[in-house]
Protein backbone atom coordinates (compact mmCIF):
# COMPACT_ATOMS: atom_id res chain seq x y z
CA UNK A 1 0.00 0.00 0.00
CA UNK A 2 1.14 3.51 -1.07
CA UNK A 3 0.27 6.70 -0.24
CA UNK A 4 -1.82 8.50 -2.78
CA UNK A 5 -2.06 12.02 -3.86
CA UNK A 6 -5.94 12.08 -2.35
CA UNK A 7 -6.43 13.29 1.23
CA UNK A 8 -2.99 11.59 2.93
CA UNK A 9 -4.84 8.47 3.28
CA UNK A 10 -3.57 5.17 2.47
CA UNK A 11 -4.64 4.24 -1.65
CA UNK A 12 -3.95 0.72 -2.81
CA UNK A 13 -5.24 1.65 -6.55
CA UNK A 14 -2.38 2.21 -9.77
CA UNK A 15 -2.13 5.66 -10.95
CA UNK A 16 -3.25 7.65 -7.74
CA UNK A 17 -7.23 6.44 -8.76
CA UNK A 18 -9.32 6.55 -5.63
CA UNK A 19 -12.60 6.83 -4.45
CA UNK A 20 -12.78 9.46 -1.89
CA UNK A 21 -14.49 9.23 1.51
CA UNK A 22 -18.30 8.74 1.17
CA UNK A 23 -20.28 11.26 2.14
CA UNK A 24 -23.32 11.00 3.61
CA UNK A 25 -26.47 12.79 2.49
CA UNK A 26 -27.84 15.38 4.79
CA UNK A 27 -31.01 13.58 4.72
CA UNK A 28 -29.96 10.13 5.59
CA UNK A 29 -28.28 11.92 8.96
CA UNK A 30 -31.49 13.43 10.23
CA UNK A 31 -32.90 10.05 10.10
CA UNK A 32 -30.65 9.01 12.68
CA UNK A 33 -31.91 7.87 16.03
CA UNK A 34 -31.36 5.26 18.23
CA UNK A 35 -33.57 2.61 17.57
CA UNK A 36 -31.74 2.52 13.78
CA UNK A 37 -29.03 0.93 15.90
CA UNK A 38 -26.40 -1.38 14.26
CA UNK A 39 -24.68 -4.72 15.81
CA UNK A 40 -21.21 -5.05 15.75
CA UNK A 41 -18.15 -7.16 16.93
CA UNK A 42 -15.11 -5.77 17.82
CA UNK A 43 -11.50 -6.80 17.39
CA UNK A 44 -11.90 -8.62 20.43
CA UNK A 45 -14.98 -10.56 19.86
CA UNK A 46 -17.04 -8.23 22.19
CA UNK A 47 -21.16 -7.89 20.92
CA UNK A 48 -21.37 -4.30 20.69
CA UNK A 49 -24.16 -1.90 19.36
CA UNK A 50 -23.32 1.28 17.81
CA UNK A 51 -26.30 4.15 17.45
CA UNK A 52 -26.35 7.60 16.71
CA UNK A 53 -28.26 10.70 17.80
CA UNK A 54 -28.94 13.77 15.55
CA UNK A 55 -28.69 17.13 18.09
CA UNK A 56 -29.03 19.78 15.32
CA UNK A 57 -28.92 20.45 11.48
CA UNK A 58 -27.66 24.04 11.03
CA UNK A 59 -27.12 24.50 7.42
CA UNK A 60 -25.04 21.83 5.80
CA UNK A 61 -23.15 20.59 9.62
CA UNK A 62 -24.94 17.92 11.24
CA UNK A 63 -24.07 17.63 14.79
CA UNK A 64 -24.57 14.18 16.69
CA UNK A 65 -23.34 11.87 18.77
CA UNK A 66 -22.10 8.02 18.40
CA UNK A 67 -22.78 5.29 20.99
CA UNK A 68 -20.50 2.54 21.54
CA UNK A 69 -22.57 -0.04 23.95
CA UNK A 70 -23.06 -3.33 25.29
CA UNK A 71 -25.98 -5.44 23.28
CA UNK A 72 -27.68 -5.20 27.00
CA UNK A 73 -27.78 -1.04 26.51
CA UNK A 74 -24.65 0.22 28.89
CA UNK A 75 -22.61 2.90 26.67
CA UNK A 76 -19.06 2.01 26.61
CA UNK A 77 -18.20 5.46 25.20
CA UNK A 78 -20.19 8.03 23.72
CA UNK A 79 -18.58 9.99 20.92
CA UNK A 80 -19.44 14.01 19.64
CA UNK A 81 -18.78 15.51 15.95
CA UNK A 82 -20.56 17.88 13.79
CA UNK A 83 -20.25 16.86 10.01
CA UNK A 84 -20.77 19.34 6.94
CA UNK A 85 -21.94 17.67 4.16
CA UNK A 86 -21.80 18.83 0.67
CA UNK A 87 -23.47 18.02 -2.67
CA UNK A 88 -22.17 16.45 -5.52
CA UNK A 89 -21.29 20.14 -7.31
CA UNK A 90 -19.64 21.38 -4.35
CA UNK A 91 -17.49 17.89 -3.77
CA UNK A 92 -16.09 18.48 -7.70
CA UNK A 93 -15.35 21.66 -7.07
CA UNK A 94 -13.54 21.13 -4.20
CA UNK A 95 -11.42 18.05 -5.30
CA UNK A 96 -10.68 20.08 -8.42
CA UNK A 97 -9.33 23.17 -6.69
CA UNK A 98 -7.06 20.97 -4.72
CA UNK A 99 -5.77 19.87 -8.04
CA UNK A 100 -7.94 16.20 -8.59
CA UNK A 101 -10.32 15.46 -11.59
CA UNK A 102 -13.96 13.01 -10.77
CA UNK A 103 -13.80 10.44 -12.67
CA UNK A 104 -17.28 9.06 -11.29
CA UNK A 105 -19.92 10.07 -9.30
CA UNK A 106 -21.77 6.61 -7.08
CA UNK A 107 -24.62 6.58 -4.81
CA UNK A 108 -23.32 3.43 -3.36
CA UNK A 109 -20.09 1.27 -2.34
CA UNK A 110 -21.78 -0.93 -5.48
CA UNK A 111 -21.56 1.49 -7.99
CA UNK A 112 -25.08 2.46 -8.18
CA UNK A 113 -26.27 5.32 -9.87
CA UNK A 114 -26.17 8.55 -8.18
CA UNK A 115 -29.85 10.11 -7.84
CA UNK A 116 -31.35 12.41 -5.79
CA UNK A 117 -32.64 9.64 -3.10
CA UNK A 118 -28.88 8.24 -2.74
CA UNK A 119 -28.05 8.35 1.12
CA UNK A 120 -24.39 7.88 -0.49
CA UNK A 121 -22.14 10.04 -2.70
CA UNK A 122 -18.83 7.92 -3.49
CA UNK A 123 -16.76 9.97 -5.89
CA UNK A 124 -13.67 7.82 -8.04
CA UNK A 125 -11.07 11.04 -8.66
CA UNK A 126 -7.66 10.78 -10.28
CA UNK A 127 -4.72 13.51 -8.98
CA UNK A 128 -4.09 16.20 -12.35
CA UNK A 129 -0.65 15.39 -13.77
CA UNK A 130 1.65 18.94 -13.80
CA UNK A 131 4.60 19.33 -15.39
Amino acid sequence: MRLSQRFGTPCPAPDDVCSAPATRRRGAWERGNPANHVDVTDHMDRALRVSHFVESVVGDVVTFTETTATRAGEPLRIDRTSLRFLDAGRIGAFLGEAGFAVEARYGDWSRGPLTAGSDDIVVVARAVKTR
